[in-house]
């Protein structure tokens, strides 16, 4: 029902490539719900959301058994905050909604006023996220009474996504091998720094988001620890370091005298990842991170071997707070059957007054890498800690890892909106052929980083570059001074 006595011409459908003429409202049919009037709108709008569904529900008849009711709490706050900022515009149009309410049923007027909405965020310039969540909230109230999403919110909703499509979040990555010699110098003398390391190495080499480590378990549903012999390059067996002894003294290894070409496996998933409802997927996919022989101080087997050593005898509490509205008392299987109690992997450090370690809240896992790697970087200002995912799996993919094997390792599965979001082009010191006997993941970039030690010096400047036929140049590079060639004799 748009007409132009209401105003409600809009350009929105037509620009975003969607146009669907949508015919003048006419009065409902016998049976069909009445018309709204501008006050019931109102106080509508101004009830808190999941009020406003309960209501709803019960006046219509409906058992309180809505999929609003089986969303968890973020999700439902989510909604109430959308719902919020629909009333707010609702409040500030007042001559709008009462145009939009003549004769008119509240579906039809709350759809509409979601065009009105959107067209004011187009013309803020904002992306499709800022309408995304109030066209969810509508949906959700116009299913409790209706039973099917609105022509008109849905078309919005097209049209808005083609014209404004949700673009990188990244158009640049920070310089990865500047954080990797920070987590390199990192100590594992103290509980604190060890656990610093730990997360640090999760985030960068298994390209995991604060969310993700936070929901690591202490028990073989979620981690697993094992002994592979794997074909490698001398280079990846130069040195043995104390995670085999440690980890078989704490019982997490059948043995420690472990062979020259067997290695150490962390095999880990996230509980509940971002991608994953209550009703299907359980967990994150299982991704491996290789103990490292070559460059034993970005190790991950070394540092969680440590890290199990200093919380071994901790008491921690199974109990995981996920946010102010969500708590996690219990992991099952893949299948959501057979519940248990788990500890948490990272813990929170011993306190004064509690007995009881906890899990951490990603909030926490965000500034510690901020404050880690951003902060001496003085790139707190340009990036958020979130930036290490993009980057990892940016770098990755430079040094020459196939894209499908970067999603599976992120649990990303729409290889479109990985590229676009996961991937930029850095600038990489090692060229990739260097890296073709390096055939982990989690190895290549430690591999360059290991190999920028012992080469040319990077220049900022490519047409600086010396000559690699030119001695003269590559001695100025290295600042030596060149050999001089004796003059045989004829």
């Amino acid at each position: 029902g748009l007409t132009p006595d209401d105003h409600a011409e809009t350009t929105l459908l037509v620009e975003g490539g969607t146009s669907q003429h949508q015919s003048p409202a006419h009065p409902p049919s016998r049976g069909s719900p009445a018309f709204v009037t501008t006050e019931e709108i109102q106080r509508t709008l101004g009830l808190d959301f999941r009020e406003a569904i309960r209501i709803e529900e019960k006046t219509q008849g409906f058992p309180e058994t809505s999929s609003y009711r089986h969303a968890a709490e973020d999700t439902r706050s989510i909604y109430a905050r959308a719902w919020r900022s629909l009333a707010r515009f609702a409040r500030t149009r007042l001559g709008l909604l009462q145009t939009l309410c003549r004769d008119r049923t509240k579906d039809k007027v709350l759809a509409l006023l979601f065009l009105h909405y959107s067209e004011e965020q187009d013309r803020n310039e904002k992306g499709f996220c800022s309408i995304a969540n109030v066209s969810a909230a509508i949906t959700k109230y116009i299913a409790a009474f209706k039973g099917e999403p609105h022509t008109i919110i849905r078309n919005a909703k097209k049209a808005y996504r083609t014209k404004r499509p949700t673009g990188a979040r990244h158009a640049a990555v920070p310089n990865m091998h500047d954080m990797l010699d920070l987590v390199a110098h990192m100590p594992l003398d103290t509980e604190k720094n060890t656990r610093l390391k730990l997360i640090c190495l999760l985030a960068l080499l298994g390209q995991k988001r604060p969310s993700d480590i936070v929901r690591l378990w202490r028990h073989d549903r979620s981690t697993k620890l094992r002994i592979q012999r794997l074909d490698t390059p001398p280079w990846a067996r130069r040195v043995r370091t104390e995670a085999a002894t440690v980890l078989h003294d704490l019982g997490l290894l059948p043995r420690d005298n472990l062979m020259d070409d067997e290695f150490i496996i962390f095999s880990f998933r996230a509980y509940l990842p971002k991608q994953s409802t209550l009703k299907t997927k359980k967990y994150a996919d299982w991704i491996d991170l290789i103990e490292n022989r070559f460059f034993p101080q970005l190790c991950p087997v070394r540092t969680l071997a440590r890290y199990y050593f200093l919380t071994d005898e901790c008491k921690i509490a199974t109990e995981l707070r996920l946010s102010k509205l969500r708590t996690i008392s219990h992991i099952t299987d893949d299948r959501g059957a057979n519940p248990i109690a788990a500890a948490p992997l990272i813990i929170s450090l011993p306190a004064r007054n509690a007995s009881m370690r906890k899990g951490l809240r990603s909030s926490t896992i965000s500034n510690r890498i901020r404050d880690a790697l951003l902060t001496p970087l003085n790139l707190h200002a340009d990036f958020v800690p979130y930036v290490t995912r993009c980057m990892s799996a940016s770098y990755k993919i430079a040094y020459g890892l196939p894209v499908a094997t970067a999603m599976h390792v992120a649990n990303n599965s729409s290889e479109q909106a990985f590229l676009r979001h996961y991937r930029v082009a850095p600038l990489t010191p090692i060229d990739k052929s260097r890296l073709h006997d390096v055939g982990y993941h989690d190895w290549l970039v430690p591999r360059a980083h290991q190999l920028t030690k012992s080469s040319l010096p990077a220049l900022g400047n490519p047409s600086a570059r010396p000559h690699t036929r030119d001695d003269e140049a590559i001695a100025q590079a290295l600042a030596i001074q060149p050999r001089r060639r004796s003059k045989r004799k004829r």
